[in-house]
């Protein structure tokens, strides 16, 4: 598998569209295209920037190694979490809500 192919794999497993990661990276979604079909590579810079996105090491990036410390890319991303936990809220009633703020502020303190 190649750089291109992974960060495709990395950026739609964690659930960014193209145009999300685009923004996530201030880049335009034609700049992130180029980067997924091997049309273009990014400089280091970048890489680091992507690679600190998606929580995954550039060595993974760009060689494929999974850096087995490194769970995140194995599971869900915190945001995908956060995303599909909102979803779930919205259809919660009020009194779930309710229970919910109140363990919530129980775990902050």
């Amino acid at each position: 598998m190649s750089f291109h192919s992974r960060l495709k794999k990395c950026r739609e497993s964690q659930g960014f569209s193209q145009i999300e990661f685009a923004q996530k990276l201030d880049v335009s979604n034609t700049v992130l295209s180029r980067y997924e079909s091997g049309d273009r590579e990014p400089n280091i810079d970048m890489l680091i920037r992507i690679s600190d996105s998606l929580n995954v090491s550039v060595d993974y990036l760009l060689f494929g190694n999974a850096n087995k410390n490194n769970s995140l890319f194995q599971s869900e991303s915190f945001e995908v979490k956060l995303k599909n936990f909102q979803k779930e809220l919205i259809h919660s009633d009020e009194e779930s809500l309710d229970k919910i703020i109140t363990i919530w502020n129980v775990i902050k303190k």
